[in-house]
C-alpha cells in the first residue's frame, strides 16, 4: 500500500544491517578482501554461538567490526522475525553462576559488613574458577557473580510480624497461659513498639511503596535488640493485662527460640532476595549455576527459580551433582553384586526407576550434598523408609560421638525444608542405639542390615563419631 500523499517512504526495504542482500552490505562488499569475507562469514556462522559474549570467549578472538556488527545485527533481526524469542539470542550457549556467598566452599559465611549484608563477594575467585571450568569442559561461556543481598524496609517489617507472631505461638504453647488465648492485642502492641524502635519514619510526601523499598541496615546487633524487645514488651504487656508474668526459665526459653526464629527469617529472607535477583538477571543465560549456597536455602531458592517460568536450567552441583556422582557408583555397586534389577522399567507416572528397590542405606550427614544423594537413590527405586539420615542437630556439642536419627516430627527441624523432606518414611528410628540397629538389621524382627553407609558430613564423623566407630565391627562388609 502507497504511503499517504505528502509522505516520504523512509525505509524502501527491511532493516537488515550487514545482512548479506542488503543495501549496505553490499555498500561495504565493494571495499571487502577475500579474506575480510572468510572473516565475515566466519563471525556470522559463530554469532548464535557466542551471542553477545565475544569478548568472554576463551577460543576466538575479537576480530574488531565483522564479528562485532554482524553478529549483534543477525540477532537482532531473529529476535524480530520469532516475535521475541529468547532462541535468536543464544541464551543456550551462555550460563550465569550465581552465589550468595553463604557457604563458600562449603565453610559458611565469611563475615557480615556493619550494615549486616554478607560478603558475597569472597566466593568471587571459586566463581571464576567454574567460569573457566565451563568453557575448558563444554566451550559454554559462563559468566560469574556473587550476589549480595541487602534488606529494605518490607524485609524487616515481615520479619517484626512474624517473630512477634512467634511470641503467640510460645505463649499458646506454655503453662498457665493456653487458657488466657493471647489476643491479636499483644500482636499489634509488639509489632507497633518494635516498629517504632527499628523501623525508618517515612519523609513527608514519600510515597508508601518508595518507603517500603528503601534499603535499611540489619547487622546482627540489631537483630539480638529486636528479641529483647519482644520479650521485654510481652512482659510489659502481661502485666498491664494483670496476667502473670513469664519466669526467669519462660523468658529464657522464649528468648532462645526467639533467637532461633530470627536467623531462620534471617537466613529465608537473604535466599529470597538472593533468588529474585538472579530471576531478574536470568533471562540472557540458558543455564543457572547455584553456586555455594547454604543447604537449608537451596529448597527454597530452586524452587523460586524454577516456578518463575524463566526458561531455564536451573542447577546446584552441591545438591544434583552431588547426587547424580553418588548414584552412579551405587548402581555400578549394584550391578557387579548382582542387587541391580536391569530389566526396570521407568513408571510412566513418576519417571522412576526401581532399579535399586530393597537396598538400605545409611547416610551421615543432612546438608545440600544428602539430599541430592538421597532423592537420587529414590529416583532409581530405593524406598524412602529403607534410607536413614542423621545428623548431629539435636546433640549442641557436634564432638559428642553422637549420631541423631532425622524423623518426623523432630521439633528443632520445624523450619529446614531439607530436614523435613528427609525424615519422611522414618517414624521408627530416633535414638542413637536405633541407628546401630537399623545399620546392623534385626533378624528377629525381619529387618536386614544396611547394604550403604554413605557419609556427607564432616571429618568428625569418621575421627570422633562413636555411632561410625561401633559400626566398624559389624560382620558384613557395606559399601561405603
Amino acid at each position: 500500500m502507497p504511503p499517504p500523499s505528502g509522505v516520504r517512504r523512509v525505509q524502501e526495504e527491511p532493516i537488515a544491517y550487514q545482512q548479506p542482500g542488503t543495501k549496505y552490505y553490499r555498500k561495504i562488499a565493494k571495499t571487502m578482501t577475500l579474506e575480510d569475507y572468510a572473516v565475515y562469514a566466519e563471525a556470522e556462522r559463530r554469532n548464535r554461538e557466542l551471542g553477545t559474549l565475544l569478548s568472554r570467549h576463551l577460543t576466538v578472538p575479537l576480530l574488531g567490526k565483522y564479528f562485532y556488527s554482524p553478529g549483534g545485527a543477525a540477532i537482532v533481526e531473529r529476535a524480530r522475525e520469532a516475535l521475541g524469542s529468547d532462541e535468536a539470542t543464544a541464551k543456550w550457549f551462555r550460563a550465569f553462576i550465581a552465589s550468595p556467598g553463604t557457604a563458600v566452599l562449603g565453610l559458611g559465611t565469611v563475615a557480615e559488613k556493619e550494615d549486616g549484608v554478607l560478603m558475597a563477594g569472597a566466593a568471587g575467585p571459586i566463581m571464576i574458577g567454574k567460569s573457566a571450568y565451563f568453557m575448558w569442559s563444554a566451550g559454554v561461556s559462563a559468566e560469574p557473580a556473587t550476589i549480595e543481598t541487602p534488606f529494605n524496609v518490607s524485609h524487616v517489617q515481615s520479619l517484626i510480624t512474624d517473630m512477634a507472631e512467634d511470641v503467640l505461638a510460645f505463649l499458646s504453647q506454655t503453662e498457665g497461659y493456653r487458657a488466657q488465648k493471647p489476643t491479636a492485642a499483644l500482636l499489634r502492641h509488639l509489632i507497633r513498639q518494635a516498629g517504632a524502635k527499628f523501623l525508618p519514619a517515612r519523609m513527608a510526601g514519600q510515597r508508601h511503596s518508595a518507603w517500603a523499598h528503601q534499603e535499611m541496615p540489619w547487622p546482627e546487633e540489631k537483630r539480638t535488640e529486636l528479641v529483647s524487645l519482644l520479650v521485654a514488651e510481652t512482659q510489659k504487656f502481661l502485666g498491664a493485662r494483670r496476667h502473670p508474668k513469664l519466669g526467669d526459665t519462660q523468658r529464657e526459653k522464649l528468648s532462645e527460640q526467639l533467637a532461633n526464629t530470627g536467623k531462620d527469617l534471617v537466613r529465608e529472607t537473604r535466599a529470597r532476595i538472593f533468588a529474585e535477583t538472579v530471576r531478574r538477571l536470568a533471562n540472557g543465560y540458558g543455564f543457572i549455576n547455584v553456586e555455594d549456597a547454604q543447604g537449608a536455602d537451596l529448597p527454597l531458592i530452586l524452587g523460586m527459580l524454577q516456578a518463575s517460568g524463566i526458561g531455564s536450567a536451573v542447577w546446584s552441583d552441591d545438591l544434583q551433582g552431588t547426587g547424580v556422582i553418588a548414584v552412579a557408583g551405587v548402581l555400578a555397586w549394584a550391578e557387579q553384586t548382582g542387587r541391580l534389577k536391569a530389566d526396570a522399567v521407568a513408571d510412566p507416572a513418576t519417571g522412576r526407576k526401581n532399579s535399586l528397590e530393597g537396598v538400605r542405606v545409611l547416610m551421615f550427614g543432612a546438608g545440600a550434598g544428602s539430599m541430592g544423594v538421597r532423592n537420587g537413590l529414590i529416583n532409581h527405586g530405593v524406598r524412602p523408609e529403607d534410607i536413614l539420615v542423621c545428623d548431629s542437630g539435636e546433640s549442641k556439642d557436634y564432638d559428642s560421638g553422637k549420631a541423631y536419627p532425622i524423623y518426623e516430627g523432630r521439633s528443632d527441624i520445624s523450619r529446614d525444608p531439607f530436614k523435613k523432606e528427609m525424615a519422611k518414611g522414618n517414624t521408627e528410628y530416633r535414638t542413637t542405639d536405633d541407628v546401630l540397629r537399623f545399620a546392623r538389621g534385626d533378624a528377629a524382627g525381619g529387618i536386614k542390615p544396611a547394604d550403604i553407609v554413605v557419609n556427607l558430613g564432616d571429618e568428625g564423623t569418621f575421627t570422633k563419631n562413636l555411632t561410625w566407630t561401633a559400626l566398624v565391627g559389624i560382620e558384613y562388609e557395606p559399601l561405603f
